[in-house]
């Protein structure tokens, strides 16, 4: 079957890395930080020590959990004090910086490729009222429509995160389907705005064989609705 690549549409101009890649730039790099931080986060206080790398590692767990439920504007708020409280150069590496909204249409032209919806912005949207998940559901579907020419009939819930009335949502948008990141096959009563995966880390082609067969082995004998 066809790969699908799911994209969100947010800044395709602007070359730029995602907020959980700047933060870990910030945190996990060789610079050397001050030893600690006291920085307002959505309304509260986080302290992050960072004078040995196993605090940086708790403290990038810390501000990466305070970060999800914020909003586009909060989040970018964030990114920029953190920048200036670092001293550590942001401008976007190229291996991990997002696609362009040229090479979003390059790649689906490209044969066995096609493009899907991750959200405009890739918030965790159960955690924001409907009026903005209509908006991040439906301003990427159009603005990767219009970029590619081409229909985009899947969507992926950002952070696999999802409610009923979510997934009505993303269903009357309309999309065919959409995914979790819940472990699992998809089966014939599968619901298709509910749809499992199988994750595949950095592994060789006998690991992945290995992963995909105990998939297999852990859906033998499951039956659907009687």
């Amino acid at each position: 079957g066809p790969a699908r690549f799911f994209v969100i549409s947010d800044r395709r101009d602007d070359a730029h890395e995602a907020w959980h890649d700047c933060v870990e730039r910030i945190l996990i790099s060789a610079a050397a930080l001050p030893a600690e931080r006291v920085l307002p986060v959505s309304r509260r206080t986080l302290r992050l020590e960072t004078d040995t790398f196993a605090k940086r590692r708790e403290a990038l767990m810390a501000l990466h959990g305070a970060m999800l439920p914020m909003s586009a504007e909060e989040r970018e708020e964030a990114i920029d004090r953190l920048a200036a409280w670092s001293g550590v150069a942001m401008s976007p590496r190229p291996e991990r910086r997002v696609l362009l909204g040229s090479e979003v249409r390059e790649l689906s032209r490209l044969p066995g490729c096609r493009i899907g919806s991750h959200s405009a912005r890739h918030l965790l949207l159960t955690g924001h009222p409907p009026p903005v998940q209509r908006a991040e559901v439906r301003e990427c579907k159009a603005a990767l429509e219009a970029a590619t020419g081409l229909p985009v009939r899947a969507f992926c819930y950002p952070f696999g995160e999802h409610d009923a009335s979510l997934a009505e949502l993303v269903r009357a948008t309309p999309f065919d389907l959409a995914v979790t990141v819940e472990a699992g096959l998809v089966t014939r009563w599968s619901d298709p705005m509910r749809l499992p995966r199988v994750e595949i880390g950095n592994c060789t082609a006998d690991e992945l064989a290995a992963v995909v067969d105990r998939a297999f082995e852990g859906s033998a004998g499951q039956a659907g609705p009687g």
